[in-house]
């Protein structure tokens, strides 16, 4: 196996790559256009919320463009970053922010990484954070409907996916319809793939804003994703998303009062990570109210059905954001917050919810 020798001399931005008349080999599939939109309110939101986390809420207006590139004769290099005779492409819309490939490409210069050739057409699906369950569903499954909509057919693609990914990862990936044949395993921050053709989707989120088509590709591949589960019995229609076992971050100093106050208001207690696949999307479609800490499991909304109202319990730091309200806007969902008080100033922070909020939130969701 031969090693990757080239020098990288030009970090670039790929979407200004690809409108160059001198990059015939480099081109970019337009689905949706950049522009900008208000940003969605929640429905409720008690608690602390102060200037902050208001700003942080309402504020983001950017949307990106989406689409796919296509390069010609290219590497993917360590988590999917783009490599064509010389250049290390980077871009926001990818997750691949030049920071970060300024980096990979300080370590292709030292010529270490294998190469290895696979025939194209190849898509380059996953990259930062994929393993992180809820990038996975807003990041990354998104791009099977992207690359419908720009033409090509999912059935005749291969997919790079990294040699030994968590398990949830390629149960996904295969009730969304891709064939085992179809994933191409590979060291992901280890090796190099050559191709005679290399698709890069766009992910379909700036910031904490979605995309304007966000709703339809959830829609695309969780209805491909119910099409190949087997049935599953729900748990009502009113579950609270427990972060009990979701380690040593944003941990919540008052979980079992919460937890009891819920059960109070006819909530079933849902840890997700104790489920299959199966039962995740059937406690989910089947709810019409979801209260959860904020995190991933959150995130799983994307299975249940319009008018879902979601209340999110989070801390007063900008970790972990307010994604959580532009995927009720894509999906014809609520959201609402409760703000506890956050103690410290990290992701190992504690947060205290004052649970007269939580009783307010109650009757917002209830009446």
């Amino acid at each position: 196996m031969s090693v990757f020798t080239s020098k990288i001399w030009r970090i670039q931005e790929l979407g200004e790559h690809a409108i160059r008349a001198e990059s015939p080999y480099v081109s970019f599939r337009k689905i949706d256009p950049p522009g900008s939109a208000p940003p969605p309110r929640p429905v409720f939101a008690f608690g602390p919320v102060g200037s902050f986390l208001a700003r942080q809420m309402y504020a983001q207006t950017e949307l990106r463009a989406t689409g796919c590139f296509i390069i010609r004769n290219a590497f993917a290099g360590p988590t999917g970053v783009a490599v064509k005779d010389g250049h290390a492409f980077w871009s926001d819309s990818l997750n691949h922010h030049r920071p970060y490939v300024q980096t990979v490409a300080e370590r292709l210069n030292t010529g270490e990484l294998p190469v290895r050739d696979v025939d194209g057409p190849l898509v380059a699906f996953l990259g930062p954070s994929y393993e992180v369950y809820g990038h996975f569903l807003v990041d990354y499954l998104p791009k099977l409907w992207l690359l419908e909509a720009c033409g090509f057919r999912i059935s005749r693609l291969r997919f790079l996916v990294p040699m030994k990914p968590p398990g949830w990862v390629l149960d996904l990936l295969l009730a969304a319809g891709i064939a085992q044949e179809q994933l191409v395993p590979y060291l992901f921050n280890q090796e190099m793939i050559r191709t005679d053709t290399l698709i890069v989707p766009t992910i379909m989120r700036t910031y904490e804003r979605l995309s304007r088509s966000f709703g339809t590709a959830t829609r695309f591949w969780v209805d491909r994703v119910r099409a190949r589960l087997p049935e599953a019995v729900g748990l009502g229609d009113r579950i609270l998303v427990s972060r009990a076992d979701g380690g040593e971050t944003r941990r919540f100093t008052n979980r079992p009062a919460i937890e009891r106050t819920a059960k109070q208001h006819g909530y079933a207690i849902l840890r997700p990570e104790a489920l299959c696949l199966a039962e995740q999307v059937a406690a989910f479609a089947s709810a019409s109210h979801v209260v959860g800490e904020y995190g991933s499991g959150l995130h799983n909304v994307v299975f249940s059905q319009p008018g879902t109202t979601t209340c999110a319990l989070r801390g007063t730091l900008r970790d972990p954001g307010s994604i959580q309200s532009s995927l009720s806007e894509a999906l014809d969902q609520t959201t609402g917050y409760v703000i506890g008080q956050t103690t410290g100033d990290d992701r190992n922070h504690d947060v205290t919810v004052d649970m007269r909020d939580f009783e307010l939130a109650m009757a917002a969701m209830h009446g």
